[in-house]
């Protein structure tokens, strides 16, 4: 079975690097025979996120439907002072509840390798229980991407194409057991799902 990822880009700027590098990893995904979703926050626009209306909102409910049946996501930000966007942030306080049991890889455009953007998604991912790629993929504007938005680095359209083959295997596996426990009775992290409940006690809608 061919994994179904969602590639999000989370820069803010018209024709950004980001973007470049997420297109990018989605083209080699779909050589492994994945099928990808991509997904540009800069044109979707959520608003800032709110608790208590978050699931009324209209770019919510477009996007939902997607993020939910993707068994992994692949992560573009650029790096802002040692971190992710904003609104990739934003993003993924929308949807922590739909990222449980799933893969996530990271790719940064840096001039510092966005080691510590790339840890923060990271840690983010593991408080809403999703599993991370042990690495991730940076590039620097105007050096290994140019000004057309064409990857001129042939290290990084080689880790992008590793990253690639290891998001459709790893995410395969994953999405295939993750699929079972939740129709089962195997007493793992997905049960609080299959009872209705989200993780930390949250309604599972």
């Amino acid at each position: 079975m061919s994994p179904r990822i969602a590639a999000i880009q989370g820069s803010m700027d018209r024709n950004s690097a980001t973007s470049s590098l997420v297109r990018h990893v989605g083209e080699c995904l779909e050589q492994h025979g994945a099928r990808v979703d991509y997904i540009d926050l800069r044109e979707i626009r959520l608003p800032f996120f709110e608790q208590a209306t978050a699931r009324d909102v209209a770019q919510y409910r477009e996007l939902a439907p997607l993020i939910q049946e993707a068994d992994g996501y692949v992560l573009g930000t650029p790096d802002y002072h040692g971190n992710p966007s904003g609104v990739l942030k934003n993003f993924m306080d929308y949807f922590w509840r739909e990222f449980t049991g799933k893969l996530f890889g990271f790719v940064c455009v840096s001039n510092e390798r966005g080691v510590s953007a790339m840890d923060a998604l990271r840690v983010a991912v593991r408080q809403c229980y999703g599993w991370s790629l042990p690495y991730g993929v940076c590039g620097v504007s105007g050096v290994d991407v140019d000004r057309t938005g064409a990857v001129v680095s042939d290290s990084l359209r080689a880790r992008l194409q590793m990253m690639a083959g290891d998001m459709a295997r790893y995410g395969t596996l994953l999405g295939t057991e993750r699929r079972r426990d939740l129709t089962s009775d195997h007493p793992s992290f997905l049960a609080v799902l299959r009872a209705g409940k989200g993780l930390n006690g949250v309604a599972a809608g």
